[in-house]
């Protein structure tokens, strides 16, 4: 309340430099939006002095369907549409079936693939399209759709990111797995894909015990150990060392090794592990603490931790 008082003080300078600075921050901030586009239509009813101006109502329009506020929103696709009528431009047919995704989902996603017939390269029809059977459950269609997003852009790295959250959420982690390799063939010096990766066949691996061959479990647990040290030689030379997480996972992951091999016939690699493990240690020991920038809570939290280790 206090913050949607001191918005209805603004001048039209300062909405405008506020609306400019989430759109290049790509900050959403529905809320706030929406009171400073209503501010706006107070000051400037036509939005004539506006930066960028359609950008910017495009800007509103969608912060004003964020917040439920329907008839506000029609306002401000009315100045749009001025400009911009849905039956030329497709920008405006996007944004007008916004309106209905919740009252008309399947109205909507017809509308949609007529325009994907139409334009079979627009992206962003078919994200939206993925976004929406998401708010309304549909997994598998979301799924189904950003397959088929795929199979035409390769390269779309949030794509392939978004749908390893989808296989991991349905706990298919092989396809999960495939996903994350596919970023990192793409981006082989990111420790962070590496870490992605090595976590999925690591919960694989764990899940599988029980249920799978004991090679095929081996073979998860090997792969999950590669991409974590990967991820610890990446992260070695920074300032602040090797990444904790790396680290950790390289660490739990020698240690699985270890309790599933034979002791007599497997010697040389329990004692290759164990020097991974006993590294992982002196590694993670010389971890500062303070450089925990999330409170004492996780501080105290990780400090516990390694005390359990024997770290």
């Amino acid at each position: 309340m206090t913050e949607t008082a001191s918005i209805n003080e603004w001048t039209l300078d300062e909405c405008n430099d506020h609306l400019v600075d989430y759109r290049q921050k790509r900050i959403r901030n529905s809320e706030i939006v929406n009171n400073i586009a209503k501010r706006i239509f107070t000051l400037n009813s036509n939005w004539s002095k506006i930066k960028d101006k359609h950008a910017a109502l495009e800007q509103c329009c969608m912060a004003s369907i964020d917040c439920g506020d329907g008839g506000f929103a029609g306002r401000i696709f009315k100045l749009i549409e001025h400009d911009f009528p849905r039956d030329s431009s497709r920008r405006s047919e996007r944004l007008y079936l916004m309106f209905f995704e919740n009252t008309q989902i399947d109205d909507v996603i017809n509308n949609r693939d007529d325009i994907i017939e139409k334009h079979p390269t627009d992206q962003i029809v078919l994200k939206r399209d993925i976004t929406t059977l998401m708010d309304h459950g549909d997994i598998e269609g979301a799924i189904k759709e950003l397959c088929r997003h795929l199979e035409t852009y390769q390269c779309d790295e949030d794509s392939w990111a978004f749908l390893a959250d989808l296989y991991i959420d349905q706990g298919q982690y092989e396809k999960a797995s495939f996903c994350v390799e596919e970023l990192v063939m793409k981006n082989p010096y990111t420790s962070h894909y590496h870490i992605r990766l090595a976590e999925i066949y690591y919960t694989w691996a764990c899940l599988d015990q029980g249920n799978q061959s004991q090679s095929q479990i081996l073979e998860n647990y090997n792969s999950a150990k590669f991409h974590y040290a990967h991820a610890v030689r990446l992260t070695m030379k920074q300032p602040q060392g090797s990444n904790m997480r790396a680290l950790f996972g390289w660490m739990q992951t020698s240690k699985a090794l270890n309790s599933l091999r034979n002791n007599r016939k497997d010697q040389d690699a329990i004692e290759d592990e164990k020097k991974i493990v006993s590294f992982t240690e002196q590694q993670m020991s010389k971890t500062n603490m303070q450089n925990f920038k999330q409170g004492e809570q996780t501080e105290d939290y990780v400090t516990k931790m390694m005390e359990e280790l024997k770290v």
